[in-house]
């Protein structure tokens, strides 16, 4: 007679995102929340090859593009769970948007419009009415190139610019004294 035991299998990983999003250039940080005492290991294929990583807590290398990491559960007896967890990176490229260059009368007011982010935050903020808002009012007294930096929901940061040309205020008398004092001596409209 032989006596055959099974070894129980671990519970697969449940993580506690199961799409992760990164900035580019930026590393994604994956959890694993039900380790129960297991060793967690971390792979970049479904099957075979080395962990990249044993713990709860993986933090990738900088990432530049989508990216799919597989998770998996080994227990005492140094058995896996029977399928490696899927974790998939979505990287996000922000992407900042000024709005067009303006020209603008010396005096007159602009409106900025910048999109791409949930926060704004603008510089030179001298002459603008609220630098920290998608659309600040501009008057500028002389020619300015204003820099928006906006943050996405997942703290991604871009920039960009947009330059207010200031055009001088024609000022046109409106009396003239032909009295020889060289003011006002003549009127060219």
């Amino acid at each position: 007679a032989v006596l055959i035991s099974m070894l129980p299998l671990p519970n697969a990983p449940i993580l506690t995102v199961q799409n992760a999003r990164a900035c580019v250039g930026e590393p994604a940080t994956l959890t694993v929340a039900n380790a129960n005492g297991n060793t967690i290991e971390w792979y970049d294929a479904p099957t075979g090859g080395s962990p990249l990583f044993v713990g709860t807590t993986f933090v990738t290398p900088a990432l530049d593009r989508n990216t799919t990491f597989y998770v998996q559960a080994r227990n005492n007896n140094n058995c896996a769970n029977a399928t490696r967890t899927t974790v998939s990176v979505t990287i996000v490229t922000p992407v900042a948007d000024a709005g067009p260059d303006v020209e603008i009368i010396q005096g007159r007011p602009a409106e900025l419009r910048a999109t791409g982010g949930v926060t704004y935050q603008w510089e030179p903020a001298e002459s603008l009415s609220n630098a920290n808002v998608a659309n600040p009012v501009a008057r500028p007294d002389v020619t300015t190139t204003y820099t928006v930096t906006i943050t996405t929901e997942e703290g991604c940061t871009a920039t960009d610019e947009v330059t207010v040309t200031v055009i001088p205020a024609i000022t046109a008398p409106n009396a003239f004294s032909p009295n020889g004092d060289r003011v006002n001596d003549v009127w060219e409209i």
